[in-house]
């Protein structure tokens, strides 16, 4: 039997901002709702510029018929993605 790994010796994984890295995974089909910096403040010469990306990025999101290819094999994909974006 396996057992989630709900603790951390040096964080609190419950704490509502967590600092990075501390953050468990623990049910799978949430994989995509967050992100490693979800939790980082924002730099304060930056936010304009991110927020501006972030609604961006959110007029074309995924559609539905296409998530099922994204999750089946999802570090392909950030590859792939990666790759372009560099």
């Amino acid at each position: 039997m396996s057992v989630l790994k709900s603790t951390s010796s040096v964080h609190d994984v419950g704490a509502d901002k967590p600092p990075f890295g501390s953050r468990f995974l623990t049910d799978e089909s949430q994989v995509w709702t967050q992100n490693a910096w979800d939790h980082v403040p924002l730099p304060d010469d930056q936010t304009e510029t991110i927020n501006a990306s972030l609604a961006k990025q959110r007029t074309a999101p995924v559609p539905d018929d296409d998530k099922p290819r994204y999750n089946e094999k999802p570090a392909r994909h950030w590859f792939a993605d990666h790759q372009h974006s560099s």
